[in-house]
């Protein structure tokens, strides 16, 4: 039997930002963690929204039959997994689909090294710039900052779109990147080449 305790901690874990200061605060706390933690931070957000959109055209589940689709091995337990699923779906488009494969590849590296990483090593910049061509707004250069604090932003209007829809993401998109940026300035300022 699990504790009572794990339990709340994990449905504490589930939980979404609760609007765009909460949102702000995940952005403040994810600019002061390395680039490992920080993409791997924000590809969960992505992949907890795919699984709120794929949960949202089912039935509701039965607490065996969601363990067995979401849990551990479960038939729809990973990030890849689910992106095919939405994908196949028609929940989000190619492009869409492609770019949160990126991002899974870039979590997994950072997840699974033994190397440094960090969006100054090559392998993983370049892997960074090719998720951020079809961006909605491009890094104002070509800084490991910048490119932490666009693909943080994209990654948060991914999400909203995919939950919300691209109206309701659009502002999410601009307070973000508005935000990442300052906070991207910030700390280029602190930390002088």
């Amino acid at each position: 039997m699990v504790a009572a305790s794990i339990k709340t901690l994990r449905q504490f874990s589930k939980g979404e930002p609760a609007g765009t200061d909460e949102l702000a605060h995940l952005l403040t706390e994810m600019s002061h963690m390395s680039d490992r933690a920080a993409i791997i931070i924000i590809a969960s957000y992505v992949e907890d929204g795919l699984e709120a959109v794929l949960r949202r055209q089912m039935r509701e589940l039965d607490a065996e039959t969601d363990s067995q689709l979401f849990g551990g091995d479960g038939a729809i337990s990973s990030f890849s997994k689910k992106t095919k699923l939405a994908y196949a779906l028609n929940l989000i488009d190619k492009t869409t689909k492609n770019r949160i494969d990126d991002l899974r590849e870039m979590r997994n590296a950072c997840a699974h090294t033994k190397r440094y990483i960090g969006l100054e090593v090559p392998e993983l910049a370049n892997v960074c710039k090719r998720f951020l061509e079809s961006a909605h707004f491009k890094p104002q250069v070509d800084t490991p900052e910048m490119l932490r604090a666009t693909l943080l932003a994209e990654c948060s209007y991914i999400k909203k779109v995919i939950v919300d829809g691209p109206e309701k993401a659009e502002e999410l998109l601009r307070t973000a990147l508005e935000f990442s940026q300052r906070r991207a300035n910030a700390n280029s300022a602190e930390n002088p080449a």
